[in-house]
């Protein structure tokens, strides 16, 4: 598998970045590794990594500090906290300081790939949906789709212009993020991070409860969508037509 991402991992242990090293390159990643604080700062500026892999504590600094510091430097790349700590609070602290996920070493493998896959997949679903955001900002504030009427500055909704269709602040935060995206599928995670915020539930139902009430407004028949489709295994899409009008 060739996926041209590129991981940069950086631990003062030579063994665990020569294991992970070698298993990420197996799957396809490019990988650089950095031995500690200064060593990250310096590959940093080289390189634009994906993703980082970052040790909670190295022999220059330590993992929450330089959380912060590569947040507020590139809100963009996906960062993992690997450490031995496995208190929640640490967890939430990290968390809260801006990384994406939080693994306790000794990781697994086959969880530490299936949670880099799922962290770079929000990046990529993120980076597009600010690319389209911004394209947005210079389109008309209104739309149709299938009939219907969406106005982006008076958030409101309507079949026939003057007869409005009421949503939740949820309901039409969800569909504006369909329109702006459209066609392209969108990831549960990345519709629930932009409801809920980047520290989520993972297992929360709330998205397929709102579609579903999107669905019963929007919809002619809302056990079989025409217009917001179930994407198995990808997300959920806007499958019609968006016209932008003045």
């Amino acid at each position: 598998m060739n996926t041209n991402e590129t991981i940069l991992i950086v631990d003062d242990n030579p063994t665990i970045r020569l294991v992970l090293s070698r298993y990420l390159k197996k799957e396809g990643y490019i990988i650089y590794e950095a031995s500690g604080a200064q060593d990250m700062r310096a590959k940093t500026k080289k390189i634009q990594p994906d993703l980082i892999l970052l040790d909670w504590i190295l022999p220059d600094g330590d993992g929450l500090t330089l959380t912060g510091e590569l947040r507020r430097l590139n809100q963009e790349v996906g960062i993992m906290m690997l450490t031995g700590k496995a208190d929640d609070t640490d967890k939430v602290v990290a968390l809260e300081m801006g990384a994406d996920d939080y693994l306790v070493k000794p990781v697994n493998l086959r969880e530490l790939l299936a949670r880099i896959r799922s962290v770079l997949r929000r990046r990529v679903s993120s980076s597009l949906f600010s690319e389209m955001a911004t394209n947005a900002l210079s389109k008309p504030k209104l739309a149709q789709f299938s009939g219907w009427h969406i106005d982006f500055i008076k958030r409101t909704l309507s079949r026939v212009p003057g007869e409005e269709t009421i949503l939740t602040s949820q309901e039409f935060r969800l569909l504006e993020e369909l329109i702006i995206m459209a066609p392209h599928v969108i990831s549960r995670a990345r519709l629930l991070e932009v409801l809920l915020g980047r520290h989520y539930n993972a297992e929360t139902r709330s998205i397929d409860v709102i579609i579903g009430k999107l669905r019963q407004k929007i919809e002619q028949q809302r056990q079989k969508p025409r217009i917001i489709l179930t994407v198995r295994g990808m997300g959920y899409q806007l499958a019609t037509e968006v016209q932008f009008i003045s």
